[in-house]
């Protein structure tokens, strides 16, 4: 006999979550599995309570996509003492039946307060630190050199990073005091002793001015000049051909599907600008009600996509002896257009210093494994152009369209990444 209570819809997200620690190193299998289950725990926990006992069937699952490694930095001013931050971009995929219907906003400011003050990220660093049931080994002593983290939900900075406390770090933090306390209070004195030392100089210099006979009160500090017009010492500006005509070459920078289809793209701004981190384009909330029975298959799709080579337009250059300056418009690739489906895509885009927004990583269970590859560049969404938008905005530009049936996106293949 059917039940009599109504089957509450299942709504679904995927958060994308960005963790810097100031000191840790990249972690094996063990450790991260160590660091997703105490991160499941604390933003289950927080579900819980923000939802007041009326989510069901609550689930929880942290998945790493990127661990980074930045530089070595001192410590102090120390040359024995480094610390090594350590990024780490991950996706939570967070599911529940409720009879509201909770919003991608709602559920960014939910996840988001498990990490937005002092305290809660204190006490999360507190749980990194300590062994979990059924542990052996001593996998979290692995996390004991941090000392500090912050956290971005979906690209929403979680409060300041501030400090929060650890065995460890209370112990290096008591033998840095002396270090700062000690160079501040020489400086003072230092800047003590030096203004005592001007003070008695304009003193004797003020006694000796009384006792000496005023000169000519015409004399001034100010050397007045004849006016003259201003002669600049350069010659005139020398024009690189075609600069006179400037004002015809006023173009809109905006890439349409049509423009690049035709090779009229503007490879300037794809060699030669920069933008922030990687990001992935999985990283968007989408929230899709009541999946179960709506015939919407959410595996991996086809796609229709078309392949077209596009030749790159060599216009004259502005520094025509200049052979290196033109040399980078010369190269040929493959563009590929890509329809893609609505929802996730699986892909992690990421945009290095000089280059435009590139496919860092695909998964395996992604949509579009089977169309692009690692190091594709990413030219437009939509008609929309990508290649002046940072890895955050070309994502927020992905999930902002993940509702529509399709999305065509355009990818830029190079020649010298083509199978033989």
């Amino acid at each position: 006999m059917p039940s009599l209570t109504p089957t509450l819809p299942l709504q679904s997200f995927d958060i994308e979550m960005f963790f810097q620690f100031d000191d840790l190193r990249l972690l094996n299998e063990k450790e991260e599995y160590h660091w997703g289950n105490v991160t499941e725990r604390r933003i289950k926990s927080e579900l819980e309570n923000a939802g007041g006992g009326v989510l069901e069937q609550l689930v929880v699952e942290m998945e790493i996509m990127k661990q980074e490694q930045e530089p070595l930095r001192r410590l102090e001013g120390r040359l024995l003492q480094v610390k090594r931050p350590m990024n780490l971009t991950s996706i939570s995929y967070v599911s529940f039946r409720t009879p509201q219907t909770i919003t991608d906003n709602q559920i960014t400011t939910f996840v988001g307060e498990a990490f937005n003050n002092p305290s809660d990220r204190n006490a999360y660093l507190d749980e990194l630190q300590s062994r979990l049931p059924g542990e052996t080994d001593g996998v979290h002593e692995t996390f004991s050199t941090i000392n500090s983290l912050w956290v971005d939900v979906n690209g929403v900075r979680q409060d300041a990073p501030e400090s929060v406390s650890s065995p460890l770090a209370n112990e290096t933090r008591g033998v840095n005091m002396a270090f700062i306390i000690g160079p501040i209070a020489g400086g003072l004195c230092a800047l003590l002793l030096t203004g005592c030392f001007v003070l008695r100089r304009r003193k004797a210099s003020g006694s000796e001015g009384s006792e000496s006979p005023s000169g000519d009160q015409r004399v001034s500090s100010v050397i007045e000049v004849e006016p003259q017009d201003e002669i600049s010492t350069l010659g005139d500006p020398t024009f690189a051909p075609g600069m006179m005509f400037a004002a015809g070459m006023e173009r809109d920078d905006t890439v349409t599907e049509s423009i690049v289809s035709a090779g009229d793209y503007d490879y300037t701004r794809a060699y030669g600008g920069g933008g922030p981190g990687s990001v992935s384009t999985a990283g968007r909330c989408t929230s899709s009600l009541s999946r179960e029975g709506s015939g919407v298959s959410t595996g991996r799709s086809s796609g229709n996509f078309s392949n077209e080579v596009v030749r790159r337009v060599d216009s004259s250059s502005l520094f025509s002896d200049d052979a290196s300056f033109e040399k980078q418009f010369k190269e040929d690739g493959r563009q590929i257009k890509v329809l893609a489906p609505p929802g996730k895509l699986g892909v992690v885009i990421d945009r290095p210093f000089g280059s435009v927004p590139i496919v860092h990583a695909i998964k395996d269970t992604s949509v579009l494994a089977d169309q692009i590859r690692v190091g594709d560049k990413l030219l437009s969404v939509d008609g929309e152009d990508t290649t002046s938008l940072s890895a955050i905005e070309v994502s927020k530009l992905i999930s902002m369209k993940a509702d529509r049936p399709s999305r065509l996106l355009v990818f830029l293949r190079m020649r010298d990444a083509e199978e033989p």
